[in-house]
């Protein structure tokens, strides 16, 4: 088979053409929802007669197919030779896998239309095996859209000249009118403004048709669009036709998150929608529903934590235990930086419902903060961190990246924001903080994670912040102590060498005897209960050595 000739199929004398459709996940455990959305408005659209799925190389005749895919309904009053045959396949690999391995995979499939589904973790990824996949099928129209297109103007062409059209915001209806415009015509646009999806209320789940992989975590959306519009998020930017938020009722929701119950092999359904409990009503109905027995998943909501009320409240605790992750986006606790970011929303009551839910005790909570923001410096966010920790299960901090689309993106020269051209476009330093203080934190954040987040360290960091002014001083100066030590950071350490890092970290902070022989009963008890073998050589030592003298 010649490079330039794609042709698998042919159907009624037609050459059948090949979609497939393509994303690098974050991780195996993941799975694509935007790409299965997208296939089966393909597959559904009455103009493309879809001769075969094919799905991890199972290959699903158009027999199979055709009770599930065209009732009488569908197939409307379009002529069966005025349909184009085509066939539909999804490839999801990770950012970790092998590029030459993928690459080979896409070429194999000799697609005559790709499309890439486009993320700041992917698109430097993606571009390249666009770059290369071009040069191997240079008939092949290559077409990207996702969040990382979607605000992208005619400049994107010249940083990327491989791709042939991109496609902004809903692809569900303009997808498949651009792949038929494309067959019909043998051109395409160069530039397609997505046409808003006005079926979302009653939209399905997407796997039905290409399952999610063992052990994988699975996407669902209840609601589309978000009530809010935080300058650092382009969930909030309104494209042309969009409704403020859109939202599936109750029941199509929960008959949604009760079809995932035919994958016994999937623990985790990731709501996507943005704010969950933007209604109120709606979410405490859907809270007490997933508490039945009969939804044996674990459910993870991002919420805004100052519309729960009592009523939610008295809801959640009956949650059964580890059911239910809930991620709140705190961001800062600066009322002024808060302002700049468009969030009217106060941060003291957000925290106090907050810790609420935490002492609730069967519902984990995982709170995000973020470095970088207008209005706050280094100290500054030294108290947003100390106002958050202690109060949640998990405490994530990340940097500001300034994504295209975004409000602090357009006005970041307005607070001396420097960022990084390359995605994700991270602060770099601003007008506040410098560039030497967020690498600071970085190193911060890498202790908070090792010791303070994995809960292998548990007993020995709760005892050391009993010794210090504050949960920011801590891993501050436990991140300055390993910089001295290991210059590569914590990162580098083995598992062995964290816990000597840390034992003699605490040595050197405390003085009196009885507060040195707890130190080593808690470093003692930390490795007992998550390591194997006996505590590292030098504890046990200097320890000796101690008694010793």
């Amino acid at each position: 088979m010649k490079d330039t000739d794609s042709t698998v199929f042919r159907k009624n004398g037609c050459t059948v053409k090949n979609i497939v459709l393509f994303t690098l996940n974050a991780s195996y455990l993941h799975t694509s929802l935007s790409l299965r959305c997208l296939a089966d408005a393909i597959i559904d659209y009455k103009k493309l007669d879809c001769h075969a799925i094919i799905n991890g190389g199972k290959v699903n005749e158009e027999s199979d197919l055709s009770a599930v895919i065209y009732g009488a309904e569908s197939r409307g009053t379009i002529q069966e030779r005025d349909r184009f045959p085509v066939t539909v396949k999804i490839i999801e690999k990770t950012v970790s896998d092998s590029r030459n391995r993928v690459l080979s995979e896409l070429y194999e499939s000799r697609g005559d239309i790709f499309l890439f589904s486009c993320y700041i973790w992917n698109i430097e990824s993606m571009m390249q095996q666009a770059a290369d996949l071009k040069k191997l099928l240079p008939n092949s129209v290559i077409i990207a859209g996702g969040p990382e297109i979607s605000f992208r103007g005619s400049d994107f062409f010249e940083a990327y000249p491989y791709i042939d059209c991109i496609i902004r915001g809903d692809g569900e209806i303009s997808v498949p009118e651009a792949i038929e415009s494309i067959i019909r015509t043998g051109l395409n646009e160069r530039e397609i403004n997505g046409i808003h999806y006005g079926r979302f209320e009653n939209d399905k789940t997407h796997y039905e048709r290409f399952p999610p992989h063992s052990g994988a975590m699975v996407y669902y959306e209840t609601s589309r669009g978000c009530p809010y519009s935080c300058g650092y998020c382009v969930s909030g930017i309104k494209h042309t036709g969009n409704t403020v938020i859109e939202a599936k009722s109750v029941r199509n929701s929960l008959n949604g998150l009760y079809e995932f119950e035919r994958y016994p092999d999937v623990r985790i359904v990731k709501l996507v929608d943005r704010t969950f409990n933007f209604d109120r009503e709606r979410a405490n109905e859907i809270w007490r529903a997933l508490s039945d027995d009969k939804y044996t998943k674990k459910y993870h909501f991002e919420i805004c934590a100052d519309l729960i009320d009592d009523t939610a409240l008295d809801i959640l605790k009956n949650v059964p235990d580890g059911k239910f992750q809930f991620e709140i986006g705190i961001q800062s606790t600066n009322r002024e930086t808060l302002l700049a970011c468009g969030r009217a929303s106060s941060a003291e009551k957000t925290i106090s419902q907050m810790e609420k839910l935490y002492k609730l005790g069967n519902i984990k909570i995982h709170a995000d903060l973020i470095v970088g923001l207008p209005h706050e410096s280094y100290t500054r966010f030294a108290q947003s961190f100390n106002s958050v920790y202690g109060k949640c299960d998990e405490l994530q901090v990340g940097f500001l990246k300034l994504l295209y689309g975004t409000n602090l993106r357009k006005k970041a020269a307005s607070f001396g924001c420097v960022f990084s051209d390359n995605p994700p476009y991270t602060v770099l330093k601003t007008d506040c903080i410098s560039y030497s203080e967020i690498e600071l934190l970085r190193n911060v954040t890498d202790v908070l994670t090792r010791f303070g987040e994995s809960g292998r360290f548990k007993d020995t960091i709760n005892f050391l912040l009993e010794k210090s002014s504050s949960p920011f001083a801590l891993f501050e100066e436990i991140a300055k102590y390993i910089k001295r030590n290991n210059p590569a950071g914590v990162r580098a350490l083995s598992q062995r060498s964290a816990y000597e890092e840390l034992y003699f970290f605490g040595m050197n902070l405390l003085t009196s005897v009885k507060d040195r022989d707890e130190l080593f009963e808690r470093i003692s008890s930390d490795f007992e209960k998550h390591e194997v073998g006996r505590l590292p050589v030098r504890i046990r030592n200097f320890k000796r050595g101690e008694k010793q003298a």
